[in-house]
């Protein structure tokens, strides 16, 4: 539309467009001044213009519903304006929302790329009030399937959650269809489950994470280089948990709010040497110094051990040797499952290569 323009509420109250912010599949945004009965200027907005009523309706209906929270981009109105043409009236479905200057995520990585604009401190902490809101929306049945850096603001260096559009609310969240989603900022395979839940919304919010802390946007296809990342180990422990198809996964958005807090203060280093390997479930991660992986397994089953393949509900034993995979000192996807167990609860002894060499000389 042109600027100038003018739209009108139910109560009369009028929108003046000024500037196009953006548009997409399913509107139009603008920059647009409220204004009073005497044309004076009462305050700026961001009016979007729906691209059909269901758009509309649906984003309204959520707008209302989250009305308060702090934690989501504030819808201040929403109407239909009517106006006439040669062709008969013309119904322009409108949202009217608080503006949000300092525009968001991707705007910020887009003005300096590769250079963070929070710590890392505030990063876990916005991440962490990111997902109080997920939980409140999903307890409600409300999945927002597109949490990506477009669509995240930055207010008051406070992360807040816009455009639900394409949001959905059910009774049985865990099997809502995944009949619109964005590929680049969702699972590999969510067009195969055709479903969306909670944990997927957790998945986007796992990238947004990344991005906020490497400076850079991520995507699915980012996630190949997570292990090679400077991330901290814990954090990319959790993303791996959030993302990976070989992972447990977070089903709720307060657990993985949770693991993100207490990764941080499960120890990885290893400790003391149980005084016996007879009826040990021992996993071998990262190369050993003294002996190959054949020799290892050779000598802990001669000793009365199990060894595994993969950490398991029966692992008791973990032998870090160093790692020299091209992952540098960096954890991989075994000690990730290692983190995790350990945060849950799980009782797991971790030695290094050395302690094993002395106890199999012992043995």
């Amino acid at each position: 539309m042109k600027k100038g323009t003018r739209l009108t509420n139910d109560d009369g109250v009028q929108y003046e467009l000024l500037t196009k912010l953006g548009e997409g599949g399913f509107g139009e945004t603008y920059r647009a001044i409220e204004l009073a009965d005497t044309d004076d200027k009462v305050r700026e907005v961001c009016l979007k213009i729906c691209a059909s009523r269901r758009d509309w309706h649906g984003e309204a209906f959520y707008g209302e519903l989250l009305v308060g929270n702090k934690r989501v981009v504030q819808l201040l109105d929403a109407f239909v304006d009517v106006s006439r043409s040669r062709s008969g009236n013309r119904r322009t479905y409108c949202l009217v929302f608080e503006l949000m200057p300092h525009g968001t995520i991707n705007d910020l990585l887009s003005a300096q790329p590769g250079r963070p604009f929070m710590s890392e401190v505030m990063v876990r902490r916005e991440i962490s009030a990111l997902l109080t809101l997920l939980g409140t929306m999903h307890n409600a049945g409300i999945t927002h399937r597109d949490i990506k850096p477009a669509n995240v603001y930055v207010k008051s260096r406070k992360l807040i959650l816009g455009d639900f559009g394409i949001s959905e609310m059910t009774l049985t969240p865990h099997h809502r269809a995944a009949d619109a989603f964005t590929p680049d900022f969702s699972p590999r395979n969510a067009r195969e489950l055709r479903q969306w839940g909670p944990r997927h919304d957790i998945f986007q919010v796992a990238l947004l994470a990344a991005s906020l802390l490497t400076g850079k946007v991520w995507t699915t296809k980012s996630l190949a280089r997570l292990q090679r990342s400077e991330l901290p180990d814990d954090v990319k422990c959790w993303i791996w948990h959030a993302t990976s198809g070989r992972a447990r996964g977070y089903d709720d958005a307060l657990d993985a709010q949770d693991a993100l807090r207490e990764l941080q203060s499960v120890s990885m280093r290893p400790g003391r040497a149980p005084a016996g390997l007879r009826g040990e479930c021992v996993v071998l991660t990262g190369k050993l110094d003294d002996m190959n992986r054949t020799e290892a397994a050779s000598m802990l089953r001669s000793a009365g051990a199990v060894v595994q393949e993969m950490v398991s509900d029966r692992t008791t034993l973990v032998v870090r040797g160093t790692v020299r995979n091209g992952l540098s000192e960096h954890e991989g996807r075994k000690l990730f499952q290692v983190r995790e167990r350990r945060r849950q609860g799980q009782t797991l002894k971790i030695i290094s290569g050395s302690q094993l060499a002395s106890m199999t000389e012992r043995a």
